[in-house]
């Protein structure tokens, strides 16, 4: 094609038709940068493709991370409403007018599930998945971004809220039970018969202590319950941010 054109200007030129062969010539230059221009497009053309196809990747890891993440929370909520019951139950037991007519076993029962909760970390609530947003998407998924930075504040506050619920039971109350001359209780509340001597619950669940001890758990479990809930939410509104 190029010596095609070439021979065309030559002719021109040896005819001495100059004008003609300018002419031409900037035809054939206009051409050249056109053919340029067009074959920039297309290389733009499938870069953007490119990186949509990414995103959308990306896109579609998150959103499976996201589900997978409710279904965490989901449990560990779970889990806390089953302890938050618990510590109601027992919490009624230690009521000063209040008559004891469970076993001493039951009241071990509830004790052992209002202090079944499990520690999460912030590193355990990280959503992994990087999502590379155009500066042009930025109002289209202003909302999502949005979340997935109040995501990282939400982590930080659910794992130090469980922190402080881990410090209530090995801490506050282990103190409390030693207090009381039951640290063996402590070591094997979740293994009731491998307790080294017997222990008197109705003693236990009289403690002002003790007493002060689970309101303070109840307290933290109130707001840590409803920091779930409202994660949960937020979750379900980048799920629908993503459709």
């Amino acid at each position: 094609m190029i010596k095609f054109f070439r021979k065309i200007r030559h002719k021109l030129l040896n005819e001495g038709r100059l004008r003609k062969y300018l002419i031409y010539a900037i035809g054939e230059i206009l051409l050249v940068m056109i053919g340029i221009l067009l074959a920039l497009q297309v290389n733009n053309w499938n870069e953007k493709n490119k990186k949509k196809e990414i995103q959308l990747t990306q896109l579609s890891d998150l959103k499976i991370e996201i589900k997978s993440m409710q279904e965490f929370l989901k449990f560990h909520t779970n889990v806390l409403e089953t302890s938050i019951k618990g510590n109601e139950a027992l919490l009624e037991l230690m009521r000063p007018d209040a008559t004891l007519t469970i076993s001493q076993d039951s009241i071990h029962r509830l004790l052992a599930i209002t202090l079944n909760v499990d520690l999460i970390t912030a590193e355990r609530l990280n959503l992994e998945t990087q999502v590379d947003f155009e500066p042009i998407q930025k109002q289209k998924y202003g909302q999502l971004i949005n979340n997935l930075i109040n995501w990282k504040h939400f982590a930080g506050r659910i794992s130090a809220d469980y922190s402080l619920m881990e410090a209530n039971r090995e801490e506050d109350l282990e103190n409390a039970l030693i207090k009381s001359g039951i640290p063996s209780w402590w070591i094997f509340f979740d293994k009731p018969n491998e307790v080294k001597f017997p222990v008197d619950y109705e003693l236990l669940i009289r403690n002002n202590e003790i007493y002060a001890v689970l309101i303070n758990r109840y307290k933290r479990s109130q707001f840590l319950i409803n920091d779930l809930k409202g994660g949960l939410t937020q979750l379900d509104e980048m799920l629908s941010e993503i459709k």
